[in-house]
């Protein structure tokens, strides 16, 4: 039996793609106005302070101790999206993923910590060029878990950049 699909409240998909839109744009003309998307993410859906991890930094993963001193929960979920095998990860067998509505929803953990919001900067630089931060629905048992921040590879559409 095929599970029921996943659809998202028609706001948080503009919210969605309004946010994922101007950050892959990043001009200093929409930073105010990105700046205001984000802070309305924070506010209904506390999306700063979640990490969707699927790859390197994921529980037990290589990377695990970039995040360990963030203190605060994982949760399990899904996120619906591709893999590719590119992005520095690839390399380690963690192919790249690209959010996409409406894809096969693959497992990922989410870690909730209020520290998320000052270590943003940090984690950007640590992912690199090749990957951009992207908000993403997480997915349980059909229903929304939450809205978080993915690294997503960069220069894929379905991650703002077409």
């Amino acid at each position: 039996m095929r599970p029921p699909p996943r659809v998202l409240p028609r706001d948080l998909a503009q919210l969605l793609i309004d946010v994922n839109r101007l950050r892959a744009q990043g001009r200093a003309e929409s930073s105010r106005r990105l700046a205001d998307l984000e802070r309305e993410a924070d506010r209904r859906y506390r999306a700063g302070s979640r990490l969707i991890a699927y790859g390197t930094l994921a529980p037990g993963a290589p990377n695990h101790h970039i995040i360990a001193g963030l203190v605060g929960t994982w949760e399990n979920g899904c996120v619906e999206g591709d893999f590719f095998p590119t992005g520095w990860g690839a390399v380690q067998g963690y192919p790249a993923m690209r959010w996409r509505p409406g894809a096969p929803c693959h497992p990922v953990h989410v870690l909730h910590a209020a520290p998320l919001t000052a270590a943003w900067d940090r984690l950007d630089r640590f992912e690199g060029d090749g990957y951009r931060r992207v908000l993403a629905p997480v997915w349980r048992k059909g229903r929304l878990l939450c809205v978080g921040n993915l690294y997503a590879i960069r220069d894929h559409p379905g991650n703002g950049d077409a």
